[in-house]
């Protein structure tokens, strides 16, 4: 099957029978796209011999690459100040957040600094995270917002799920 990326709409063709030709969305096949199995339905009245589904291949449908980080922030204005500028850059790098949590009382840490929030952040790709971090606009927004306004970052773990 092609790539696409997972914001993609994408088009699936199986050539099946109907397995019950009085469900309305019969279920007539299935498809592997970027490793996870599309089950593909036919609306009443389909041909029998192709069908055709347009599905929405959404970043948490797939394969993502995601980081879960630890940070001391030191002041929280000016931290978001900082995720309100790097928001549409992280977008449009296919990324997004997950989870995001402010921490009242950490009980054992291997960090060298102080963690009061961590979060998970994801990508479509490593490579598109790492495009997003050296990209020069993120880079300007990070020396603007986030150096002022985070005292440590430990990247608790990074990993495709």
């Amino acid at each position: 099957m092609p790539q696409h990326e997972p914001w993609q709409h994408v088009q699936v063709r199986v050539a099946a029978e109907r397995s019950d030709p009085f469900d309305e969305r019969a279920r007539v096949g299935s498809e592997r796209h970027h490793g996870v199995e599309i089950a593909v339905h036919c609306d009443r009245g389909g041909d029998r011999g192709a069908c055709a589904m347009p599905f929405a291949a959404l970043p948490w449908s797939h394969m993502v690459h995601e980081m879960m980080v630890g940070l001391t922030v030191t002041d929280d204005a000016v931290y978001q100040q900082y995720r309100d500028a790097m928001a549409p850059l992280l977008a449009a790098h296919g990324g997004g957040f997950r989870y995001d949590f402010k921490i009242a009382e950490v009980l054992k840490s291997a960090s060298d600094h102080p963690i009061n929030r961590v979060f998970a952040i994801f990508f479509a790709s490593k490579e598109r995270k790492d495009a997003f971090f050296t990209n020069a606009d993120y880079l300007a927004i990070k020396a603007r917002f986030f150096a002022p306004a985070v005292a440590g970052t430990t990247v608790i773990a990074a990993y495709d799920r």
